[in-house]
């Protein structure tokens, strides 16, 4: 299982490096190839759908946790128990995303009507239809991506994510050279997305033999596993506020193009929450496993620095990069008309790397039942969030007042959660403080006086600008090494390069 973890974390890693590295040159070819109405178009459908993606009701995170649980006490008949109750609910919430979906669809031209054409609203209604069946069968499968997770086939799952969006991303562009336009690139992403739960439905029950069954459920464990989850969902209908919601406003109150612009400053979001989990999520089936233990405080602040230590290395090189070059990258990139992109980038980028850092708390707050406390204050936050952000909208017309809402909406709710966590012994969070920002700050003021000379190099064409990132990137990796690393850290990394070295020599 360590090997798991260790070749889990690796890919995850190695698939984010491909994806940013994809996305660089594929992001401004797919928004000069649709243009900013269609690709405004994409990611409000993206961003509706994610609305649907949460009818889960946060069942996948109980399903994890309580197949952990089983699994380490091999007991079969509760394994059968448990899934069937997850399947058959599923089921239900399938037959209730139809009848949603069904419903949205026919008043997307009263939502989108003010600020889209007849044409524009025609894409939107055909690229929801096609994007909606894929959303359903993600949902109504998704107890066989718990299982892996659950049995820590992490470098599978890595393997299914990393070959799914190199074939997206391919096929994407050949239809885009050839003409095509927004409904084949939807139909290549629904298609892919399919291909990949089916195979991971047959790893499931023709590899790890797993029980299936829809009959012998029992209403405890479905209650047992929403009482878990409740909170969870909350939290996660919370995060679609965050971070779709405000797409879908800018598309009603400013139209496509705007949403466009916004979706550019929130592009790389999701790569800093994917840089931290990657970590975190590998490391959940065993830090669950030492919750159920109940290992003391001292130990559980342990295994939560150690988590959140490598969490902001992670994160520092990718925010100092962004925050001190992420003006003339965007203007390299896709050009001025997008120059409030990165306005919306720094409003949101920097309280949430402060959340992401050390983000297992959470699973803490799962496990010991307190997950309400965050759930409800959370969407209290998002509430306030909503009005402020149609407000900047409405009155203002301006997207990064909007994106300044949502950014101070997350940096209050990390403050809250870390001292309410604290104040209940959960975990050590002044210690956490201690030894993740305290510590990284002499490395970050040398990062600041060495970017006081980088500044002084002219950043206008792309091979002068990589190599003001090169350096940048080298001085952020040596300082992490040389001053922010413990002993036992660095020893990860000579042993890593050196397991590298051993099979580059012997291949």
């Amino acid at each position: 299982m360590v090997n798991q973890r260790k070749s889990g974390v690796i890919l995850s890693y190695l698939t984010l490096f491909i994806k940013i590295a994809i996305a660089m040159v594929y992001t401004p070819f797919l928004i000069h190839s649709l243009g900013k109405s269609e690709y405004g178009i994409f990611n409000i459908t993206v961003s509706i759908l994610s609305y649907m993606a949460i009818l889960d009701f946060g069942v996948n995170d109980s399903t994890i946790r309580y197949l952990v649980q089983i699994k380490n006490q091999l007991n079969l008949p509760k394994s059968k128990e448990i899934l069937a109750g997850i399947n058959l609910f599923y089921s239900s919430i399938g037959i209730g995303i139809i009848g949603i979906g069904t419903l949205l669809y026919f008043n997307l031209d009263t939502f989108f009507g003010q600020s889209m054409d007849g044409r524009e609203i025609y894409l939107l209604e055909i690229t929801f239809l096609i994007a909606l069946v894929s959303t359903l069968f993600s949902i109504v499968m998704n107890p066989f991506s718990a299982i892996l997770m659950a049995y820590e086939k992490f470098a599978l799952l890595k393997w299914i994510e990393l070959i799914s969006y190199l074939l997206t991303t391919g096929l994407i562009v050949v239809f885009l050279l050839l003409g095509y336009k927004l409904v084949a690139v939807v139909y290549i992403s629904a298609i892919i997305n399919i291909l990949g739960i089916v195979y991971k439905i047959y790893y499931v029950k023709r590899k790890l033999k797993f029980p299936y069954s829809l009959l012998q459920y029992s209403t405890q464990t479905i209650k047992t596993l929403l009482n878990y989850s409740s909170p969870i969902f909350l939290v996660v209908v919370v995060e679609q506020i965050y971070w779709k919601l405000d797409n879908i406003l800018i598309g009603s109150y400013l139209g496509a193009s705007m949403v466009a612009i916004y979706a550019a400053g929130i592009f790389f979001q999701k790569y800093i929450l994917s840089f931290s989990t990657s970590i975190s999520r590998v490391m959940i089936p065993n830090f669950i496993d030492k919750l159920d233990q109940n290992v003391d405080l001292r130990e559980r602040s342990r295994l939560y620095i150690k988590v959140g230590r490598i969490q902001l290395m992670s994160i520092l090189l990718i925010v100092t990069t962004l925050g001190l070059y992420g003006y003339e990258f965007i203007q390299l990139w896709l050009g001025p008309d997008f120059t409030l992109s990165y306005y919306v980038l720094l409003a949101i980028m920097i309280p949430q790397s402060l959340e992401v850092v050390g983000n297992i708390r959470n699973t803490v707050l799962q496990v010991k039942g307190l997950y309400w406390f965050r759930a409800r204050l959370i969407f209290f936050i998002s509430l306030i969030n909503i009005g402020f952000t149609i407000y900047f909208l409405k009155v203002h017309q301006s997207i990064v007042l909007a994106a300044v809402s949502t950014g101070v909406g997350i940096l209050l709710g990390y403050i809250i959660i870390n001292t309410y966590i604290h104040i209940k012994q959960l975990l050590d969070i002044k210690y956490f403080i201690l030894s993740t920002w305290i510590a990284i700050l002499p490395t970050i003021l040398i990062l600041g006086i060495a970017n006081i000379g980088l500044s002084f190099m002219v950043a206008d064409r792309w091979f002068p600008f990589f190599i003001k990132i090169g350096i940048h990137i080298a001085i952020c990796i040596w300082t992490l090494y040389l001053i922010y690393m413990n002993t036992e850290e660095k020893n990860m990394i000579k042993k890593l390069v050196n397991q590298l070295k051993t099979k580059i020599v012997g291949g």
